[in-house]
């Protein structure tokens, strides 16, 4: 019996370790280049903005309506209002074209990642237009846990840097992408504070298992554990319910101010799967240490009634 209580402790030791994992794979992804790159809180896919900045002609051609007879001078007029659609349509792909070349020669990046500590940007490859492009990064910021994520200054920086005086302003930036952006940066330095909890009371959560399997009998020791065992998963759940609001509700934002200039972002699903992942190890580690006390209190009613009656007896 002592030996299968020894082997049971195996149970949340193995929960707690994976959770000190993920609680770090979710802290320190995307804190150097390349590392866990397709882990990002968010990812925004600017490759195609700028383009279209000429009104097609659909917006530019409107039919006029004839005063006449149709005839010869209909047919001319048709001519030349096909004549003029084509025109704009292909002065729109050249600018767009320009556009690219412009932003290519620049340097500035296909996409920008959102990470709890830094943000990272690179290139799809083998284009944005494959179907599954793989992610080609470039450089990341240096890690800082308070750091906010401003794309309007990253792009300006990196046309700054060109012999070709581009704005922002002329790809039809608008402020209000980066007001939302805020949305997630305002939730980055709570991310961090929360998932460093969660790795340091899954690694005492480790070390509280080593002791229950050495002191197999010890209520004393279950009971720091399943102190230990809770707070890490509150840090954990707690991160994970703030990331999943900011980022579902900064996407959203997002995405509907930024769809006029063709910036796209997508919530990173993979960091939300590995973030609710370790809250949910450690609160089953929780469950395993309440069972745990349960049982040894249980055990040890018959005792304590014998000691009360014992007491009662020699009064």
């Amino acid at each position: 019996m002592a030996l299968l209580t020894r082997l049971l402790v195996l149970i949340p030791l193995a929960l707690s370790i994976v959770g000190m994992v993920l609680s770090a794979l979710s802290l320190f992804a995307g804190h150097k280049q390349g590392f866990m790159e397709d882990y990002a809180i968010a990812r925004l896919n600017v490759s195609m903005m700028g383009q279209e900045l000429l009104p097609t002609s659909s917006d530019e051609v409107e039919e006029e309506e004839g005063d006449g007879d149709d005839g010869f001078l209909d047919s001319v007029g048709d001519k030349i209002s096909d004549l003029k659609d084509d025109v704009i349509d292909y002065g729109n792909d050249l600018l767009g074209d320009g556009v690219d070349r412009v932003t290519e020669e620049l340097g500035i990046a296909d996409w920008y990642s959102i990470h709890v500590m830094d943000s990272c940007e690179g290139y799809y490859e083998p284009n944005v237009t494959d179907a599954n492009p793989s992610l080609n990064s470039t450089g990341c910021t240096d890690s800082e846990p308070g750091q906010r994520f401003n794309l309007s200054k990253i792009l300006d920086k990196q046309m700054s840097l060109g012999p070709i005086e581009v704005s922002i302003n002329d790809l039809g930036w608008t402020p209000e992408v980066q007001e939302k952006l805020d949305i997630l940066n305002d939730a980055l330095l709570g991310l961090f504070i929360l998932y460093v909890l969660g790795m340091g009371f899954s690694g005492l959560a480790i070390l509280g298992c080593i002791a229950a399997f050495f002191l197999p009998e010890k209520r004393a020791v279950h009971l720091a554990n399943f102190v230990v065992a809770t707070l890490g998963a509150l840090s954990l759940l707690v991160a994970s319910i703030l990331v999943t609001v900011a980022v579902t509700k900064g996407v959203n934002e997002i995405n509907d101010v930024a769809e006029a200039i063709n910036i796209e972002v997508d919530r990173g699903t993979k960091f939300l799967i590995i973030s609710w992942v370790a809250a949910g190890v450690l609160l089953t580690t929780v469950i395993f240490w309440a069972v745990k006390l349960c049982v040894a209190w249980r055990a040890n009613k018959p005792f304590r009634r014998s000691e009360k009656g014992m007491g009662g007896y020699h009064s």
